[in-house]
């Protein structure tokens, strides 16, 4: 494989983003816009997180949503973070490894992640249907109840630069 200028760039993008969450160790959405001087634009929000654009980039910053459930959102990422390190290193995760995103960052006291900028899949795009069944008859086989369910909808998935399809959320795989 080549490294490009390309690859560089993403490289010192990674490294600066991981810099300025180490140093400001924000907790909150609100602490990343107003302390870190990153420049962000909220992509989507729901239950459990917000996702942050970091403009320029190919990057988001995925921030446990505040609150009232602010403890038990945190929580949901740090499940999402242990079973995707987990569902990295077993083989028998092998038939959607494939489809698992990467972490390039997360912190565990804050549940703060930066991982790739993935396009979300629209509802009537069928080119993935076959793909998104073969993950949910595999997630049944594994006795994930819950996320078998929250995994059958196609706003759960993404698709990379390169057109691969992605899971956007692996927080129920705990």
């Amino acid at each position: 494989m080549n490294y490009t200028f390309a690859d560089a760039q993403k490289t010192v993008c990674r490294a600066m983003i991981k810099e300025v969450l180490n140093h400001y160790l924000p907790k909150t959405a609100s602490d990343l816009l107003l302390d870190c001087g990153l420049p962000l634009k909220l992509l989507s929000y729901g239950q459990y997180r917000n996702v942050l654009e970091v403009v320029g980039t190919p990057y988001v910053i995925k921030v446990p949503s505040p609150g009232r459930y602010h403890k038990v959102n945190v929580t949901h990422a740090i499940d999402e973070f242990t079973a995707w390190k987990d569902m990295s290193k077993r083989r028998n995760y092998l038939p959607i490894k494939e489809y698992l995103p990467f972490f390039h960052y997360f912190d565990h006291n804050s549940g703060i992640a930066v991982m790739d900028l993935y396009e979300p899949v629209k509802k009537n795009d069928h080119r993935f249907d076959t793909d998104i069944t073969t993950i949910n008859e595999f997630i049944a086989k594994c006795g994930y109840e819950d996320a078998d369910i929250a995994h059958s909808k196609k706003d759960n998935y993404g698709v990379d630069s390169e057109g691969n399809l992605k899971i956007l959320d692996l927080g129920r795989f705990k």
